[in-house]
Order: structure tokens, then C-alpha cells, then sequence
């Protein structure tokens, strides 16, 4: 689990830092967007959460398994 968030941590720090300073076209002042928001958002927000999310699911649906509880009584 570590090392997922190092990797995820890693994409938003590196990807953000690339992108989140780029400058409006010249010729249109636009922002440049992916999916109708500015790009920097989607790639160092949006992708990363819906890909961790996909990763969560897939660790709780393959990996976890479920212990009993200990019985107090015992």
C-alpha cells in the first residue's frame, strides 16, 4: 500500500508540476482542457483519484480476506 501511494504521490507532484504552469495559446488566450477542464486538473486530479479508486477495488475485491473476530468470551 506504501508503495502505491509513493507512486501516486510521485504522478501528482511530477505531472503537476509540468503541467500546471503552462501558458494560454497564444493566438485564443484559451486554457488548454481535457474533458472541459483545464488539463493540469485532469491529469494530476481527476486520473489519478479514478485510478486509485480502481486500485482500491481491486485490492478489496482480490486481495483482502476476512478474519473472525476473536470472541471476548474465550
Amino acid at each position: 500500500m506504501l508503495a502505491t501511494w509513493i507512486v501516486f504521490a510521485a504522478w501528482v507532484t511530477t505531472v503537476g508540476a509540468l503541467t500546471s504552469f503552462e501558458r494560454p495559446d497564444a493566438g485564443s488566450n484559451a486554457v488548454p482542457t481535457l474533458l472541459g477542464m483545464p488539463r493540469w486538473v485532469v491529469l494530476t486530479v481527476a486520473l489519478p483519484w479514478m485510478v486509485a479508486n480502481l486500485v482500491i477495488v481491486y485490492f478489496a475485491t482480490c486481495f483482502m480476506k476476512d478474519t473472525p473476530l476473536v470472541d471476548s468470551a474465550e
